[in-house]
């Protein structure tokens, strides 16, 4: 019987070892555990910090683009307004020039009728 104690303290010293074996396991897996959750939160706090920065560059484009379409939107109208000028000019001369030309037709036909009459 003097190996049964032996037996037992190898058997307690083995059950010690894997007990100590499972209590640093568990002590890693902690943390390990409170990294993750670490991870997890910076990443959360990234994620926020970027979707508020994409926020708010979205919203300065879009007051960009509003106040380009405001711009161009005056542009065109000041476009039309002169295109609509430039048209009833451009009329106006050509009526003018139509006018002096029927006057200047005529004038030049009655000159050729009195010619014609003082030839014979």
């Amino acid at each position: 019987n003097g190996e049964a104690p032996n037996l037992r303290a190898v058997m307690g010293a083995a059950l010690d070892a894997y007990l100590w074996t499972e209590r640093q396991r568990a002590e890693e897996a902690n943390e390990l555990g409170l990294d993750i959750k670490k991870l997890r939160v910076s990443l959360q706090e990234c994620a926020n910090a970027a979707q508020q920065q994409i926020q708010e560059e979205v919203a300065q484009l879009s007051a960009e683009m509003q106040a380009m379409r405001e711009s161009l939107t005056h542009e065109v109208q000041a476009l039309r307004e002169t295109q609509a000028s430039d048209t009833a000019k451009l009329r106006e001369m050509c009526d003018s020039a139509c006018w002096r030309l029927r006057e200047q037709s005529t004038t030049e036909m009655a000159k050729l009728r009195e010619h014609l009459q003082m030839e014979t």
